[in-house]
């Protein structure tokens, strides 16, 4: 498990808690085993791009959504080095 993992999963959950899904539901929704849903959430599965692409379609966001805090953090490091660099 790695963190992009870590974080896509973490994203997938709030997603799905958003729209009101429970696990059962969602995986059911993607056809696929409650237990892949389970470790996918966890980070401990990676999600394929296009199941990702898929999901953004269906629930109408951004792809991002799925990297939001790793995008963010990247953004503050970037920012921090140029700062020290002035």
């Amino acid at each position: 498990m790695n963190k992009y993992d870590k974080i896509v999963g973490r994203n997938l959950k709030k997603l799905r808690e958003e729209i009101g899904f429970t696990q059962l539901e969602l995986a059911d929704f993607l056809d696929k085993p409650l237990h892949v849903l389970e470790k996918y959430e966890m980070g401990e599965f990676s999600m394929s791009i296009s199941l990702l692409k898929y999901l953004s379609e269906q629930f109408e966001v951004k792809l991002d959504v799925f990297f939001e805090y790793d995008y963010t953090h990247k953004i503050v490091l970037f920012v921090d080095i140029v700062k020290e660099e002035t």
